[in-house]
């Protein structure tokens, strides 16, 4: 039951990578790749573009991994940053902090933080 140009099966395709997606979006950004980004609607980074079957935290040097890290506390602590940004912030530090312990990305001084 195919439709006209494979859109039944285009439609089947997209679902699943759009669920596949949802699944690895739980961990944060850093276990996306260029695919879920786009099964997602989103646009991904430049630095994912490189190569679209891997995760960010795999492109991604510690120091690398360690900055944004850095730069998401330190909005979180900046006073003059408006609450919906720290909350978003506050997000990805809960999702992206376990994900990384969990496979040994996590950068050394964030090791002892409990979320």
């Amino acid at each position: 039951m195919e439709e006209q140009g494979g859109g039944i099966l285009k439609r089947d395709f997209r679902k699943v990578a759009y669920e596949k997606a949802i699944k690895k979006a739980v961990d944060g950004p850093f276990a996306l790749n260029a695919k879920d980004h786009l099964a997602l609607g989103s646009t991904p980074s430049f630095k994912l573009k490189s190569d679209s079957e891997k995760a960010l935290h795999e492109l991604l040097s510690d120091t690398e991994i360690e900055g944004i890290l850095d730069e998401a506390n330190n909005l979180i602590n900046d006073r003059s940053v408006a609450e919906y940004i720290k909350e978003s912030q506050r997000d990805f530090l809960l999702k992206s902090i376990p994900f990384l312990r969990r496979i040994g990305k996590l950068p050394e001084k964030y090791k002892n933080v409990q979320i």
